[in-house]
């Protein structure tokens, strides 16, 4: 009877210590896009900037070899994306993750 007690109360707290993480996965967005240039081919190495429009905070990452980006742990706002690669510019404002 004992080691079934102690086994309830890991498995509880064990589910207690596991739901925050869960909501907070729940309430982070994400961007994730490729970059391509004017004939459609990939730009890998790119700098994409992403700038919160109501804080100020930016994070950039690089692309990958196929253009890809992600960046994550995005508070919920209104976001201004921007891509560069050498003295090429796109930019696209007013998004929401």
């Amino acid at each position: 009877m004992q080691i079934l007690k102690m086994t309830g109360i890991v498995l509880l707290a064990a589910v207690m210590l596991a739901l925050p993480a869960s909501a907070r996965a729940q309430t982070d967005g994400r961007f994730a896009g490729v970059v391509l240039d004017a004939t459609g081919a990939f730009v890998p190495g790119a700098t994409v900037t992403v700038k919160n429009e109501r804080t100020g905070e930016e994070r950039t990452v690089k692309t990958n070899d196929q253009g890809l980006y992600v960046v994550t742990n995005l508070k919920p706002s209104i976001y201004t994306i921007r891509a560069t690669f050498g003295t090429s510019r796109r930019s696209r404002s007013r998004c929401s993750p």
